[in-house]
């Protein structure tokens, strides 16, 4: 890719649009080669991984489990491969080496050749998955989890057998079962052989797992009261950020087992959070179409910039920028939309044409609402004081 359109980050949108973000001009490009058909819903993005440390190709993965090979610096689909069965939904995918894993929402995971896309193993990680997510430290090892399906770590290279299933937390007050529903995951102390897993609920829940202690979590705390979306981990092995489907962004230091700080500004549910631990960055985005970038140790707004579609995953770049030129901070709400996009596409055009031809509704004044009893006591209040006046 040309340098003067360098891409700090990617980000996938629900529509099927794949787009480079450069944060120093708060601007961003689609992708010529992934755009997705309107009305598609097998269109939307809902991994990204990087091929090679080069940032020249990356795979993303489309909801329909096509898997397609970008060449960023060609601007060319490369290859596309379907790698899950018909009708299901490709919830993680992850690349070690010469394999490549994918898992769709029914729990069916596979091993492929990411060479000749030839399967090496097949094997089920539960019945209902909504996170299958990769150790960095450790490429082979994938956590999983979903509906009635708690965290459960697995080794690609023996996938067979789980390494490590957790248990439910004990009943509540009312010796009443705990539902669990795991919707993201993040490993801590991700190079040891048995890391710390952090795990976020749909019931708004956070837990922390001490794979090498207990099969139950050594920390449970409660994050608002919606649905935990994302987790990331900004490098700190004691912090974590999280964010969920009320537009809330919060950092959460485990050792104190609450939460030390917000990220503001968000006006939708949050879809997906990424670090970037050597410039101590973290972004987010999703339904209200901005990605936001802010400093981890701060917590200010360092950029955001308006995509022009609901958006699902973030990939940082790999590679420096060229020049030294760090991205100007951007103050809230300086940004008006439509205004820092380049070949944006239109997907929110419905909606600007439908909010332009509503009728401009005038504010009339109040009424003072008539009651006859206080009518009648300021009447004969007035006509006293009246009375004293002209004696």
């Amino acid at each position: 890719m040309a340098d003067d359109m360098f891409a700090d980050l990617w980000v996938g949108s629900e529509t099927g649009f794949l787009k480079s973000v450069d944060l120093k001009k708060g601007s961003f490009k689609n992708a010529d080669e992934l755009q997705g058909a309107e009305g598609r819903k097998d269109n939307e993005i809902c991994a990204m991984c990087w091929l090679n440390g080069q940032d020249s190709e990356m795979l993303v993965g489309l909801r329909s489990g096509v898997v397609k090979t970008y060449n960023s610096d060609q601007n060319t689909v490369v290859s596309e491969h379907c790698s899950l069965e018909p009708g299901d939904v490709l919830k993680g995918m992850c690349i070690d080496g010469s394999f490549l894993a994918t898992c769709g929402e029914s729990g069916l995971a596979r091993v492929w050749n990411k060479n000749e896309w030839e399967k090496k193993a097949e094997f089920k990680v539960g019945s209902h998955v909504s996170a299958f997510k990769q150790n960095p430290s450790s490429l082979n090892q994938v956590g999983s989890g979903g509906r009635e399906n708690d965290l459960k770590l697995w080794n690609l290279e023996n996938p067979g057998q789980a390494t490590f299933k957790a248990k439910n937390v004990r009943n509540d007050s009312l010796d009443l079962r705990v539902q669990v529903w795991v919707t993201d995951l993040a490993f801590l102390d991700s190079a040891s052989p048995s890391p710390t897993v952090v795990t976020g609920s749909g019931y708004h829940s956070l837990r922390v797992y001490d794979t090498r202690a207990q099969k139950r979590p050594v920390l449970t705390m409660d994050l608002g009261e919606c649905p935990i979306s994302s987790i990331a981990i900004p490098g700190d092995e004691n912090l974590i950020i999280a964010g969920n489907t009320e537009g809330t962004l919060a950092a959460v230091d485990i050792r104190k087992g609450k939460v030390v700080g917000h990220f503001k500004g968000f006006a939708g549910g949050i879809r997906c959070v990424a670090c970037d631990i050597k410039h101590g960055l973290v972004a987010a985005c999703g339904l209200d179409r901005f990605v936001r970038v802010y400093d981890t140790k701060t917590r200010q707004l360092q950029q955001k910039v308006y995509l022009k579609s609901r958006l699902n995953y973030i990939l940082f770049a790999n590679k420096e920028r060229p020049s030294d030129v760090a991205a100007e901070p951007a103050v809230d709400g300086d940004l008006e939309p439509n205004t820092r996009s380049l070949d944006g596409d239109n997907s929110n055009e419905d909606d600007d044409e439908l909010w332009a031809n509503m009728e401009e509704v005038s504010t009339l004044p109040q009424r003072r609402s008539k009651n006859p009893t206080t009518d009648k006591s300021t009447k004969k209040l007035k006509k006293a004081k009246k009375s004293k006046k002209e004696s």
